[in-house]
């Protein structure tokens, strides 16, 4: 049963009426929901033989080490170089895949090398089978997300066709990401995103609580999803833990800090509305996640837990790693080291003096800390203080938004404090790809996912949905970087784009944000850079290995950097408060 979050306080004089207008059943579509599982399994099955990157070897390893190995073992083991360095809660997920799928089928197949420790590493077809399988499997948490989100009377406004429900549904679970990602190059970012849209489908349904503690636990999946916390932490901080906006004079609908021209008196009288039983339920439900998480490995080495505690987070965060990834994401660091590139050339044409192997260091493809030959070094903290400042305007807009008394209806449904928040959960996610330190090109699809989500309830982030995915999944092409998986990437995101592309062409609202010119004129010449990358330079530019790369990286930077300040205005402006802005 789900948990609800403790009902807020109504204010004097609001009817009971008033809180919640009933809201009809929306049945989901058992024959379509069917009928996409096959087809999606089927697209899978067909891509097994398909490229499979390191990670394929890497949770091949984690599958071993969980099968073979008692728990305290488990974040000490470097038989191979592929270490366990994901949370407590997917290592038991690994070890939940390796004696419910794995083993059986390496029972059947008699090939027990499947889950070998080794250092040199094994692959057969059983291996294979084996492990699409568990991608395959773990993906029915995502779709019984999609399901809790999409059919749900909460979500998406009421006249929503279940047509159009079964089209969003479907473009999510078949999104490109999943494909290339989890189907092709391996890993489980279905099976992710299933448990954080599971959390975001009971923040929308008002259930506070719950969303929170799923969250938690997500964190205790992969860490990545911290760049998310901080929409989470003010949301459920100032919708869970404080009272309702109206004042205790009895005069409904007017805000605390309209009430008095004293701004201490006024903040006295919000803080006055501390809930602090809520925020203990609250804080005790996310301690008691990590205490599921972690104290099972602790108790598994009595004599010395805080060193195992301090052996887990080593190996979640190895600051070693550089500014940038092997392949530059595409981000505003992707720009900065191709400006620092770009100068070092032209000192070498003017023979001025340049750090020759600061040149290499971020272009031959290893996992390390970059080193600029013309701009100055940054550090981690300089990457942590812009994301924090980026995120800052979604987050002022979502606390000043996400009052409980703001939930009551006639509110308009692009104004409702969940909306509110899933807005900032974008925002948030953007910033820190933009950003952040060491950022996998993966990470994007933190922002295009809940985008899809957003932009079926808030008309003012239609416009953004296509070009986002254009330029979001094109940049996770040189993944998949052999030529017998060109027509495939290619295919998957044609496909992509045709399916999506009616999706909000109905009732699109006069006010909806433009994108800029300039954004429009780069999504045009996405053909010209995609001959670029694709085919001239790797065909007449051989030796020019990291070129296409680079290319991809910073055009794809350039874009996703205009969208990303669009999209915070279009955050902080709210223009789905213009009368004429309704939902479809």
């Amino acid at each position: 049963m789900a948990c609800t979050s403790p009902s807020p306080p109504r204010s004097p004089g609001e009817s009971s009426s008033s809180q919640e207008s009933p809201l009809r059943t929306v049945k989901p579509d058992w024959t379509f929901i069917a009928t996409l599982f096959c087809v999606s399994t089927a697209i899978k099955v067909l891509l097994f033989p398909a490229y499979r990157s390191t990670d394929f070897e890497v949770h091949r390893n984690w599958l071993a080490i969980t099968y073979n190995l008692p728990l305290k073992s488990w974040y000490y083991e470097e038989t191979s170089q592929w270490t366990l360095d994901y949370p407590p809660f997917f290592a038991f997920f690994e070890w939940t895949l390796a004696h419910t799928i794995v083993a059986p089928v390496a029972w059947l197949a008699g090939d027990w090398r499947t889950l070998e420790l080794s250092a040199d590493g094994y692959e057969s077809w059983t291996t294979v089978v084996a492990q699409r399988m568990t991608v395959i499997l773990s993906e029915v948490v995502l779709l019984g997300a999609l399901i809790k989100l999409y059919y749900s009377p909460k979500v998406l406004p009421l006249e929503t066709t279940s047509a159009k429900r079964n089209l969003l549904l479907g473009a999510t679970f078949l999104n490109p990401g999943f494909l290339i990602v989890d189907s092709i190059h391996f890993q489980y970012n279905g099976f992710l995103f299933g448990v954080l849209l599971w959390s975001v489908a009971e923040i929308m349904e008002g259930n506070d609580l719950l969303g929170g503690a799923i969250f938690a636990g997500l964190l205790n999946f992969k860490h990545i999803f911290l760049y998310l916390a901080p929409a989470y932490f003010i949301y459920l901080l100032r919708h869970f833990c404080f009272g309702s906006d109206s004042t205790t004079n009895g005069k409904k609908g007017a805000g605390v800090a309209t009430q008095s021209k004293d701004p201490l008196k006024s903040l006295k009288t919000f803080l006055s509305t501390f809930d602090f039983p809520n925020f203990l339920l609250l804080a005790s439900s996310v301690l008691a996640v990590f205490c599921v998480s972690f104290l099972p490995f602790l108790a598994s080495t009595p004599l010395a837990p805080l060193a195992h505690l301090s052996q887990i987070i080593s190996r979640l965060f190895p600051f070693r790693r550089g500014l940038v990834h092997a392949y530059w994401a595409p981000n505003f660091w992707a720009l900065y080291v191709a400006l620092d590139r770009a100068l070092a050339l032209a000192f070498r044409l003017l023979r001025l003096p340049i750090d020759a192997e600061a040149m290499r260091s971020a272009t031959r493809g290893v996992v390390e800390d970059v080193k600029f030959a013309v701009l100055g070094d940054v550090r981690p903290g300089v990457t942590v203080v812009a994301t924090l400042v980026a995120m800052m305007p979604s987050l002022v807009h979502l606390w000043l938004s996400s009052g409980r008394g703001k939930n009551i209806s006639p509110t308009p449904s692009s104004q409702r404090p969940q909306v509110v928040f899933l807005a900032s959960l974008v925002s948030c996610a953007f910033a820190s790809f933009i950003f952040g330190w060491h950022v996998h090109e993966k990470a994007v699809m933190l922002v295009t996912v809940p985008l899809l989500l957003l932009a079926s309830i808030d008309q003012a982030y239609q416009s953004f949905v296509q070009p986002m995915n254009l330029i979001s999944y094109y940049s996770l092409f040189p993944l998949l970087h052999r030529s017998n998986e060109t027509l495939i990437k290619f295919t998957i995101l044609a496909a992509y784009m045709l399916l999506t592309q009616d999706l909000f062409a109905k009732g699109a609202p006069t006010i909806t944000a433009q994108l800029p010119l300039l954004t429009r004129l780069h999504t045009r010449a996405f053909p010209i850079v995609i001959t670029l990358s694709e085919f001239i330079l790797p065909i007449f530019a051989p030796a020019w290995a990291f070129a296409p790369l680079a290319l991809t990286s910073v055009w794809c930077a350039v874009g996703l950097l205009g969208l990303w300040a669009q999209l915070t205005a279009n955050t902080v402006s709210d223009v789905s408060k213009h009368p004429k802005n309704k939902t479809a």
